[in-house]
């Protein structure tokens, strides 16, 4: 009789070496094959489980800064990280966004007009970095 999986739709065991523990094959699209043993296999599937359970992740405040700047026309790239300075010279650097306070205010107010959603704009800001006025990003 061949063993049957908890759903109780049978498992293939015709390419199990003799003697070697049977292997899962977990197929996805735009991945490679990944071979487990049940054990392995069975402790992934309660990872996943626990993680799908789970609170949602807030995001960071460099993602939150991101969302809530593009609301007023202000797309910061996800590899460039939002800076906050006290010049009136902002935008694109090499790799940062410099904004100043007064843009992080309004980008917060905008994003609960049109989401609904109150953001901690005083949090946020202490969250970002400053420039540092020694450098120039």
């Amino acid at each position: 009789m061949a063993p049957a999986s908890a759903s109780s739709a049978p498992i293939r065991t015709d390419d199990v070496i003799a003697g070697a523990a049977p292997v899962i094959s977990v197929r996805s699209d735009n991945a490679d094959v990944l071979d487990l043993n049940p054990t392995t296999a069975r402790a992934l599937a309660g990872m996943l489980t626990r993680a799908a359970d789970a609170e949602p992740v807030p995001p960071s405040p460099q993602q939150r800064a991101r969302d809530v700047l593009r609301g007023i026309g202000i797309d910061v790239a996800d590899g460039r990280s939002v800076v906050l300075t006290d010049r009136d010279d902002t935008g694109e650097r090499v790799f940062t966004y410099l904004i100043n306070p007064g843009q992080l205010a309004a980008a917060c107010e905008e994003f609960r007009l049109t989401t609904g959603e109150s953001i901690d704009y005083e949090g946020l800001e202490s969250a970002l970095p400053w420039l540092d006025t020694e450098e120039d990003f």
